[in-house]
């Protein structure tokens, strides 16, 4: 009977030391993180520092720290495993904290996919000497990393469906000036008849056309879609989109580098959007490194959702900006009522470029003088 006694009280005794244990070890236990940048490219090293502190008497011998996070996030010097049932890395390290003690780590890591990371899920676990009892913090310390994409050669993203071998330019894009010519070339499919030159044609029994030079007024205007299907939330493609992410980063630093103005639009819901709102992302074109750092910002908040058709994206581009602007539209898909439009304003004169992210069925219903690019990996598949 004394034992059953005995025994009993020492449950008692844990039970309220657990309850006491659970209460006391959290209080006046302090815990923050930052990083040395919050805008990164992909791959980029990241130093992240995190401070923990125990403002009391009563050490704590026993301290888990745990974190969730997202799979492209990798530690360069710290042990982190990979859950597969939720597509996430799992950061774990044990410390312990005298009384009064601050205990200050900085490890590196980076991020291998471009995105707007929200890291916010973070737990402290504070074991017992005995290791019973327990108690748990949730922090609140996000962390927003911003992950620009990759800037990347344009020559080797894209080639032009008629000239596979030529290379690309941002000069390429812009609208030629019939004031400045510089002299004759070639005919290729996508040339007007009413550019032809005559004399030379006559000369050599081919046709040749008038080579236009390039108005320096002229600006490019990215249009990106991430539309796939008719219908806009089926058919998601992220990696055809991932490229166009890619070449409009390509187009626009370019641009910056040429002095020629270059403004963006997508019908992409952003990350830190309201899902709410309804109006497009739509910034006009600038030639200032401010307006790279604007695109780069928008194109890491693409998400895979579409806000508004494709159509409509491009009905609202076209009446926005006038016939000086040469408009770049970057799709994996084309439906017939953006390839009605594409034709009328193309006959009224608007220089309109598409590059195409993947093989489009209905290509053939394109007016003939509108120019195409495809991805270079593309060019042995048409």
């Amino acid at each position: 009977m004394n034992i059953f006694i005995s025994i009993l009280i020492f449950i008692i005794i844990l039970i309220i030391f657990s309850r006491v244990w659970e209460n006391i070890s959290i209080k006046n236990v302090k815990y923050t993180r930052f990083t040395n940048k919050n805008i990164v490219f992909p791959e980029e090293e990241i130093m992240i520092t995190t401070i923990i502190s125990n403002y009391k008497l009563i050490p704590l011998p026993w301290i888990e720290i745990y974190s969730e996070l997202p799979e492209p996030v990798k530690y360069i010097d710290q042990n982190y495993s990979y859950k597969k049932s939720i597509n996430t890395n799992i950061y774990r390290v044990i410390t312990s904290l005298l009384p009064y003690q601050k205990v200050t780590r900085r490890n590196k890591f980076y991020i291998s996919k471009r995105g707007y990371y929200n890291i916010n899920n973070l737990k402290v676990t504070i074991g017992d000497f005995i290791g019973i009892s327990k108690g748990i913090i949730n922090i609140n310390s996000p962390l927003k990393i911003i992950v620009y994409p990759k800037i990347k050669d344009i020559n080797d993203l894209i080639v032009e469906e008629n000239e596979p071998q030529g290379e690309i330019s941002v000069r390429r894009f812009i609208i030629s000036d019939p004031l400045a010519i510089k002299g004759v070339r070639e005919y290729n499919l996508n040339d007007s008849f009413n550019i032809i030159d005559w004399k030379a044609t006559a000369k050599s029994n081919d046709l040749y056309v008038k080579d236009f030079d390039f108005t320096s007024e002229s600006s490019i205007k990215i249009i990106l879609n991430i539309q796939c299907n008719e219908k806009p939330w089926i058919d998601i493609d992220e990696d055809s989109i991932e490229k166009g992410i890619d070449i409009s980063a390509a187009i626009m630093n370019n641009c910056i580098e040429s002095n020629i103005p270059v403004g963006f639009s997508t019908n992409s819901i952003l990350q830190t959007d309201n899902l709410l709102g309804e109006n497009i992302v739509s910034i006009p074109p600038e030639a200032n490194f401010g307006i790279g750092e604007e695109i780069l910002d928008t194109l890491a908040k693409m998400s895979m959702m579409s806000k508004i058709k494709l159509e409509n994206l491009v009905f609202e581009i076209l009446n926005t900006y006038g016939k000086n602007t040469t408009f770049i539209l970057i799709t994996p898909f084309l439906d017939k009522n953006t390839i009605q439009f594409i034709n009328e304003y193309i006959y009224l004169g608007y220089n309109i470029k598409l590059i195409f992210l993947r093989n489009i069925s209905n290509r053939n219903l394109l007016d003939s003088n509108v120019e195409i690019f495809n991805l270079k990996e593309m060019q042995y598949d048409l």
